[in-house]
């Protein structure tokens, strides 16, 4: 379902925030899994929950205009309540703590993707890449980055080519540009005509716009977005009927900041939340 305001829509399962807790013991399997997406360069994207207010957001994207700078990089403006909102690959990854570089690509080479999606145990034909013919633990990551990262929707068991690169990036290690992802998701939402714009990345926009005006007063309606919690991982090992769908193909395996839990990381990741 999309609810809507004015003439820009609002995905419901887009640009979520998500709860890295331990998963419940009964799947303990996803400890590791949890421990990796707080290590990794976008936990910060993923967990920063802010309250979000429908009204600002509406406005920033009816006034959004992609320019160039005078060293030819994307520049996003927009406009709300009459302050200049400025969006630049640098600020991404400033405000959001990514750890990636302005020379990292925004994509890899395919056989390199088909190279690991078969070592996650993928049994399906790359492209396209489907979720359901994921693993359990491997398909909580796509989820994940579909439903909080990526410039999607939702809805759809079919994961775009794009953001299949940036899940292997991210599962693999390999460098990649998740700031400028995001812009270019940026882009082709402020490139569309208004009619089929929606509101995309309220919860980085809201990011944005606060850190850029702290003082700026913020009343409306406010936007009720669920975080994802720890229970998720029980919904993605079952179908609607409850049945886990899932046999295998093929072995998987855990790899990367992904990779079964020893005693070291455990408490070397302890140590780093702590400092």
């Amino acid at each position: 379902m999309q609810a809507e305001m004015a003439s820009v829509k609002v995905a419901e399962s887009h640009n979520v925030s998500i709860l890295l807790d331990d998963p419940p013991t009964a799947h303990n399997e996803f400890k590791s899994m949890m421990f990796g997406l707080r290590e990794c360069c976008i936990f910060t994207a993923l967990t920063w929950n802010p309250i979000i207010y429908l009204n600002l957001i509406n406005e920033f994207w009816r006034s959004a205009n992609v320019k160039k700078g005078e060293d030819g990089s994307v520049i996003i403006e927009a406009f709300v309540k009459g302050c200049k909102v400025v969006i630049t690959e640098q600020f991404i990854m400033d405000i959001l703590r990514m750890d990636d570089k302005s020379t990292y690509p925004t994509d890899i080479n395919l056989g390199l993707v088909e190279k690991y999606l078969k070592k996650m145990g993928y049994k399906g034909v790359f492209p396209p890449t489907l979720k359901m013919l994921l693993p359990p633990y491997w398909r909580f990551l796509a989820h994940v980055f579909v439903n909080c990262i990526s410039g999607r929707k939702g809805g759809s068991d079919e994961i775009s080519s794009r953001n299949t690169q940036a899940i292997v990036a991210l599962a693999a290690g390999i460098d990649f540009n998740f700031s400028k992802f995001i812009l270019e998701e940026m882009t082709t939402n402020a490139s569309k005509k208004s009619k089929d714009q929606f509101l995309l990345y309220p919860r980085f926009i809201q990011i944005f716009i606060n850190k850029q005006y702290p003082e700026m007063v913020k009343t409306g309606e406010i936007l009720d977005m669920k975080a994802f919690g720890p229970n998720t991982v029980s919904l993605i090992k079952q179908n609607q009927k409850g049945k886990i769908i899932f046999q295998g193909m093929y072995p998987f395996v855990k790899f990367g900041k992904f990779a079964e839990l020893t005693d070291s990381s455990e408490s070397h990741g302890s140590s780093e939340q702590m400092s």
